[in-house]
Parts: structure tokens; C-alpha cells; sequence
């Protein structure tokens, strides 16, 4: 005997020979269904019963259990075009984001393949899935900085999907990979995974390379950089803030505060010495805004898009007394709102995208 089932006026089925319906109508004793043809049937519901009542309690079954298995448990689909602000990641180099596109024409011709990435030094541990887009990545003006083309094929020819400035002077990271959010155009995509007990999420530069070998749950050898929209000399903070004592303990941020913290209250908090990295409200999922101790400078040319800046490793997560995390940061001439450089010992704040790529020990740059 099948076991009864409740079934809804809107729920979809798959009929055993006729495909894919949806239930349009039920009274006491009838159940009318239309199929994707276009047909029409009305059932009676004993006889429905028999002929669906099995099958959708196994396509529930089916949908649970595929969405534990891979892909579906690591990578999550954007329907539309998501809070993407591509625009901005250009403002570290040029007054308007327009400029770069206007030299397009002539910088593709010149473009090599990029052959860095970790994709293109293992073999994948699983078949590429057929409804995937394949696409590949292209840089200019060199392998280890500068712009990233992602060209995908659509309608059987190729096309510039998306470009990105990537930069150099990255920091490695062993990083629990979460989830992949991919975008609608199916060849970018942005990382969530846990950097330590802290959760971080970056811009994958080599996405479409690497995508094969992600899995949910993995440990993995990740390059993070941020590229600083702006970055100033920090200034004296104090707030009025309302904190329980787990918030105080829990939380990515550091703080002094004069004599015992209460179970919850507001209090004058001092935030000085404290170093932060907070997830940016008006911007992307990738864009942060920071406040750290600068650990280390290194001046830089103008190889990067032409703009001359630094390379500064910040400790974001922690205090002065205790730096647990650091990040490092590029920030250019054109982001840093100071006119002296930034110096090894300051405190420094700003705002950053944050980006990142899968650490691959075969890394050859040819310039």
C-alpha cells in the first residue's frame, strides 16, 4: 500500500511517463494536474495516489540528498546580477573607472595566457560538469600583477566577461573554504571560508581555473591582498557603545575599557588601540573597511597600472598588545589621503576589496 501523501494546489510532480506537472486543481475526490505539453488530466485521488505518492516522496529524497553532494554543497548560484560594484575596484588607479576601458583596443592584442594558476599545474579530482561555462583567464601586462581578463564563450564565440586589477606582495593563508557564491555570468565568483574562527570573504582572482577542486568543509592554501579604495593615519576613537560581556569576547574586535565590563550596559569604550576588520555596509561582500598597526612597509614602483604605492602589512584582528591576524595591503599614491608614507609602528585606517587566489607551488611568473 503507498503511503499517503499531502499533496498542494502550485506543488510540481513528475509523472512517470509524461514528465514534469503541476497540481492546478483538488476537491474531496479529484486532483487535476497540467503538464508541461500543455495537456491537462483530472485523477481521482486514489488513483493519484498510486501513481505519484511513491515518486514524490523519492524526488524529495533525491533533491535532500544531491544538495549534500558536490557541487551543490560548495557552490551557491546568484539568479541575478547581485550588489557587484565593478566600477570601484578601479579607483585605487585612475580618477575614472571609464579610462580603462577606453584602452581596451589596445591592450588585448597584447595579452598572454595566464599559465599561474593552480588548475593549470594538477589534474582535477572530477569531470568538468557539462552545464558549466568554460572560460579562461588572460593578463596584461604581466603573470604576477596588473589586469585579469576572464574571456568565456557564449553562442559559440568568445567574449571579454569580466576584467579585474590584480596585485603582487600577497599573504598566505590556511583557510576552511565554506562556500563558492557564484555570479550570474557563471565564471566569477567570490570565496566565504574561516580564517581561523574568523570568516572572511575575497574575490576569486583565478576562479574559473581553479574551480574544480573546491569543496566545502576543506582546508586549503589560499594568497589573500587587499587593494586599499583609500587608507589614512588612524584617529583617536571613542564611542558610546552597548556590549554584552560574550559580545566583548567573541567578537573580531579589540577594545579598553576602564574597570570591569558589565553584563550589559552602555559604556564609553576606547577604541585607540583597537584593530578591526568589518565587512563594508556600502559595499561588496569582499569590501572591508580595516584599522590595523602597520607591521611592515615596502615602497613600490609604478608597475602596478602605473600607480606608485606601497605594500603595507597591517595586524587587522587584535590590539597593539596582542596581534593575532595581519593582512597585507596595497595601497597607492592616489588611496592614501596622507602626505607623509606610512611608516612600520602607526596605526592606520581605510577601506579595502579584498582578493585572493589558491596557492599553487608551481608558480612561474614571466614577465
Amino acid at each position: 500500500m503507498t503511503e499517503k501523501t499531502d499533496f498542494k494546489v502550485g506543488q510540481e510532480l513528475i509523472h512517470p511517463k509524461n514528465g514534469k506537472c503541476k497540481i492546478t486543481f483538488i476537491d474531496k475526490e479529484h486532483i487535476g494536474v497540467a503538464f508541461e505539453s500543455g495537456k491537462e488530466a483530472l485523477f481521482r485521488k486514489e488513483h493519484f495516489e498510486e501513481v505519484f505518492g511513491g515518486i514524490s516522496q523519492k524526488n524529495e529524497q533525491k533533491e535532500d540528498e544531491s544538495a549534500q553532494e558536490w557541487p551543490f554543497n560548495t557552490f551557491k548560484y546568484e539568479k541575478d546580477s547581485g550588489r557587484h560594484f565593478l566600477g570601484s575596484h578601479w579607483k585605487p588607479f585612475f580618477d575614472d573607472p571609464v579610462e580603462i576601458v577606453k584602452h581596451l583596443p589596445s591592450i588585448l592584442p597584447k595579452c598572454s595566457s595566464y599559465g599561474c594558476a593552480f588548475g593549470s599545474h594538477h589534474k582535477p579530482p572530477r569531470e568538468f560538469p557539462l552545464n558549466w561555462r568554460k572560460a579562461i583567464i588572460l593578463t596584461y601586462p604581466r603573470q604576477c600583477e596588473g589586469i585579469k581578463f576572464v574571456v568565456a564563450n557564449k553562442e559559440e564565440q568568445n567574449f571579454v566577461e569580466s576584467f579585474y586589477p590584480f596585485a603582487s606582495g600577497y599573504k598566505e593563508y590556511l583557510l576552511t573554504l565554506d562556500r563558492v557564491l557564484v555570479w550570474q555570468s557563471g565564471v566569477e565568483a567570490q570565496i566565504t571560508a574561516a580564517w581561523k574562527d574568523f570568516p572572511i570573504t575575497f574575490f576569486d582572482t583565478d576562479f574559473v581555473e581553479n574551480r574544480l577542486f573546491y569543496d566545502k568543509g576543506v582546508l586549503y592554501h589560499f594568497c589573500l591582498i587587499g587593494i586599499a579604495y583609500m587608507a589614512k593615519k588612524s584617529q583617536d576613537m571613542a564611542m558610546e557603545a552597548k556590549l554584552s560581556q560574550g559580545q566583548f569576547n567573541k567578537g573580531n574586535l579589540s577594545v579598553q575599557k576602564k574597570g570591569a565590563i558589565p553584563s550589559e550596559s552602555i559604556q564609553n569604550y576606547d577604541f585607540s588601540n583597537a584593530f578591526f576588520l568589518f565587512p563594508f555596509t556600502e559595499g561588496d561582500i569582499d569590501d572591508y573597511v580595516f584599522r590595523g598597526g602597520v607591521l611592515s612597509v615596502e615602497k613600490r614602483g609604478d608597475e602596478l597600472l602605473g600607480q606608485k604605492g606601497w605594500n603595507v602589512e597591517i595586524a587587522v584582528i587584535g590590539s597593539e598588545e596582542e596581534q593575532e591576524l595581519s593582512l597585507k595591503v596595497f595601497i597607492s599614491e592616489k588611496a592614501w589621503r596622507e602626505k607623509q608614507a606610512p611608516a612600520k609602528g602607526e596605526t592606520i585606517e581605510g577601506i579595502l576589496w579584498l582578493q585572493g587566489f589558491l596557492f599553487c607551488d608551481n608558480r612561474v611568473f614571466i614577465n
